[in-house]
């Protein structure tokens, strides 16, 4: 079980978890000569009492539970040698990757979490966990999508920042998206307006990372940008109605919220549907958005 601290700044919260790195008995992040020496030292019978798993019992060194340190444990240690495994080489923004439009598959497993919190994006505490960074330039200026929609086994968390300069700040936030209707999972769809040829931030984490329940591992990341696609009859924006007169009346006609409290993601999905050029008096505010 690991051991979890919580920080807070004035804006930004690290939260840590211990990586598992079952064979290294000194503690020293790697399994090698003085673990095997250990395991040696202590071949044989567990003294009483013998407590499998506990790694401050006095037979740290079985790890099958059978009370005996022997040949399988031997084994277990040579099958670990090496060094531990540690956190993606982008689990801080300062060591964000580059990515570009298509796909990206990647590993978050490991990573920890920090970062500005954002508490409007529904996140937990406000915090993507187990998030890594990514950096991309703009391919055109006009509507960025960045999906995983049914495209992890777990509940992923989105933000985009503006520029690529660390760490990230609550001034540089332009979007979020938790989970996106339809999307298996728990999965993301996120948008946003983006110019071409300029740089931003994309951090990519989970809902939860409890002892028993971590939203980590294999994903893989959709970049698109849709060319001149600039309404924000597309994308989450703050207040009521959108830009494009033709899509906020057909939308706010058929559902009335969008323009009286809040253009949500469900608004959003309607303006897609419907203001894609095929619709008559809805418009063409979001023609060529696709899915993911």
């Amino acid at each position: 079980m690991g051991v979890w601290c919580l920080v807070f700044g004035t804006s930004t919260a690290v939260l840590a978890g211990e990586i598992p790195c079952p064979g290294n008995l000194d503690e020293d992040a790697i399994v090698g000569a003085f673990d095997l020496a250990l395991l040696l030292g202590a071949w044989g019978q567990c003294p009483d009492p013998c407590s499998p798993g506990d790694p401050d019992a006095t037979c740290a060194a079985d790890f099958n539970g059978d009370c005996t340190v022997g040949a399988f444990d031997l084994a277990f240690v040579l099958g670990a040698w090496g060094p531990c495994p540690g956190p993606p080489v982008n689990d801080l923004c300062e060591g964000a990757i580059e990515i570009f439009d298509g796909d990206t598959d990647f590993d978050t497993t490991y990573a920890n979490t920090g970062g500005p919190t954002h508490p409007g994006c529904g996140f937990v505490l406000g915090l993507p966990r187990q998030d890594v960074w990514f950096t991309y330039t703009a391919s055109c200026t006009g509507l960025l999508q960045v999906c995983t929609c049914n495209q992890a086994f777990w509940d992923t968390n989105l933000v985009l920042y503006e520029g690529c300069d660390c760490p990230a700040s609550d001034e540089q936030f332009l979007a979020c998206n938790e989970d996106w209707e339809g999307c298996l999972l728990f999965t993301s769809r996120m948008l946003a307006a983006v110019e071409a040829g300029a740089c931003y931030k994309i951090r990519l984490g989970g809902f939860l990372d409890t002892p028993d329940d971590i939203d980590e591992g294999p994903v893989t990341l959709t970049l698109s940008c849709v060319e001149g696609q600039n309404s924000n009859c597309c994308f989450p924006h703050p207040g009521t109605g959108c830009d494009d007169q033709a899509c906020e009346d057909f939308i706010c006609g058929i559902d009335p919220w969008c323009c009286e409290f809040d253009w949500d993601d469900t608004c959003i999905i309607e303006a897609h549907t419907f203001c894609d050029g095929d619709h008559g008096d809805a418009g063409s505010a979001c023609e060529g958005v696709g899915g993911c």
